[in-house]
């Protein structure tokens, strides 16, 4: 491609700005050769060349019409091609330069029939060259789709199937030639046309890993659509070079991966020590601050009870409804309190059961029991299906019935005004089952294994509709793996004989729970 464009002589020099930017240095020596030989035709060319008035205004109807420029430019290399056949006589240095301007013709004719809206995938780190190539491509009817880093531009490449990749050599995450060998190793882009661009790179590496093309930094603005158009229509540098030069390359790039990678793990490995070390503060921070709240809610609890009860002496209605309203937000309170210390015992593994005879049943109708003022207020309808009592069992009562509770809040918030909660237990070969499900929305699949996690929360903007710390769900399936079941979330169930289709919360206790200090975070 090189020599075509020299050996062309003066035609090169009128085919415009694509031709001469892929012509090397050895490419002008060809050039001088095939003038020399050409004699009479060469300058017959050079004869008809415009005058610099007639040049500027042909540059300007090209801009304006760029398919103009290249059937220009099809039409002049057609007449050095054509000397080859009529002038027999021809010396050998302007031959090579026609058949050289065969290729040009056909890769031209390539790029007429490659036009049209093509995707293009830019991986460039610098925003000021992403405007600009963007500019340049859109004008020219292109789709351009923009990465910031090698990474991103794998994800890129691997989703939305370019037909062209455009790539800087020094870019963060993965480098360009790293980008490229992970490229060329997929299947499903094989075909893929890749050319670096880059102010820093090395030519004869970026050909090594698999790169068809090389675009100096800073990029010609006037000639770059019609470089891309030619990669677009098929076009490859060609590149020579011994295996031993091309293994010593890889090889070296290897050396590069290598180091690279060496230092992303130890960047990662002291990532992680940070995390561990948040995550210790973390906790310590929630254990020491549900501490020093907890001891002065104890005399608040204590004084507000007195008041309720009128051991300290009469009081008027405004003032027993006022401290009725009180005795609710500490009750809030302490178990906003209570679920903190939960979550440091569980995160700790030091979550501790009381282990002693209790009745499943009767403790799962306390804890709905508990609930039907929340049920009444929202106007929520109740369905319960139960066995037979009693359902003897060893474990913790106590937390049990916090399990159930933690359940039954999140069918309470979560179902609209109006809807309805159904409640069902049965008994399973070792277990007991408690089933709480609700008319709500439900839960997205791809956030069922999330709700579980402290913390998190479907809505967690500081405008959301629903109250609550996200720790609810967490704590109940602690307790529930740390008397031998578990709890598990679906959509929709059944409950004497409705279906319920929103959250479906399943949760399982055994019938003879461990009785040593278990690690429930596990």
């Amino acid at each position: 491609m090189a020599g075509g464009a020299g050996g062309a002589g003066g035609a090169a020099d009128a085919a415009g700005g694509a031709a001469v930017a892929l012509a090397g240095g050895a490419a002008r020596a060809s050039a001088d050769a095939a003038g020399r030989g050409a004699g009479g035709s060469v300058k017959a060319l050079h004869s008809k060349a415009p005058t610099k008035g007639a040049a500027a205004a042909r540059d300007r109807q090209d801009a304006k019409t760029p398919r103009r420029k290249e059937n220009r430019i099809v039409m002049q290399l057609n007449l050095v091609t054509n000397c080859s056949t009529r002038t027999p006589p021809i010396t050998t240095g302007l031959a090579r330069g026609c058949r050289a301007a065969c290729i040009v013709v056909n890769v031209c004719s390539g790029l007429q029939a490659g036009r049209g809206m093509s995707r293009i995938l830019h991986i460039e780190d610098d925003p000021a060259n992403r405007l600009l190539v963007r500019k340049l491509l859109v004008a020219e009817g292109h789709e351009v789709i923009d990465a910031a880093d090698g990474l991103e531009g794998v994800r890129c490449a691997l989703a939305m199937r370019p037909d062209l990749v455009l790539v800087d050599l020094n870019i963060p995450g993965l480098d360009g030639y790293e980008v490229t060998l992970r490229l060329r190793s997929e299947p499903a882009l094989e075909g893929l046309r890749i050319v670096a661009i880059t102010a820093e790179g090395d030519r004869e590496t970026s050909f090594a890993v698999g790169c068809d093309g090389f675009i100096q930094k800073p990029i010609d603005a006037r000639g770059f659509a019609s470089i891309v158009q030619l990669y677009l229509g098929g076009h490859r540098e060609p590149y020579t070079s011994s295996a031993d030069a091309t293994g010593e390359r890889l090889r070296l790039q290897s050396h590069r991966m290598v180091g690279h990678l060496e230092q992303k793990v130890l960047e990662l490995s002291a990532a992680n020590e940070r995390l561990r070390e948040v995550e210790r503060l973390r906790t310590e921070f929630y254990r020491n601050i549900s501490h020093e709240l907890a001891t002065p809610m104890t005399p608040i609890v204590g004084y507000l009870r007195m008041l309720l009860d009128e051991e300290l002496g009469p009081v008027n209605k405004p003032q027993a409804k006022a401290m009725r309203a009180m005795d609710e937000c500490v009750r809030r309170l302490r178990l906003t309190l209570d679920n903190l210390i939960d979550v440091t015992g569980f995160e700790t593994g030091k979550m501790r059961f009381l282990h002693r005879d209790y009745d499943f049943l009767d403790t799962v109708r306390r804890a709905v029991a508990a609930y039907a003022d929340a049920l009444a207020e929202r106007q929520l309808t109740l369905l319960e299906e139960t066995p037979r009592g009693p359902l003897p069992a060893l474990g913790d009562p106590d937390r049990v019935a916090r399990a159930a509770g933690q359940l039954l809040d999140n069918a309470c918030k979560f179902t609209p005004p109006g809807g309805v909660v159904g409640v069902r237990v049965r008994v399973l070969e070792a277990h007991y089952e408690l089933l709480v499900a609700d008319s709500g929305s439900g839960v997205p699949p791809d956030r069922a294994e999330r709700v579980f996690d402290p913390f998190y929360q479907l809505d967690g903007s500081p405008t959301r509709a629903h109250g609550g710390v996200g720790v609810g769900l967490a704590i109940a399936r602690r307790v529930a793996r740390g008397l031998g079941g578990d709890v598990r979330l679906t959509t929709g169930a059944t409950v004497e004989g409705q279906l319920l289709a929103g959250a479906a919360l399943w949760l399982t206790v055994a019938k003879q729970a461990p009785t040593v200090v278990v690690d429930s975070a596990n």
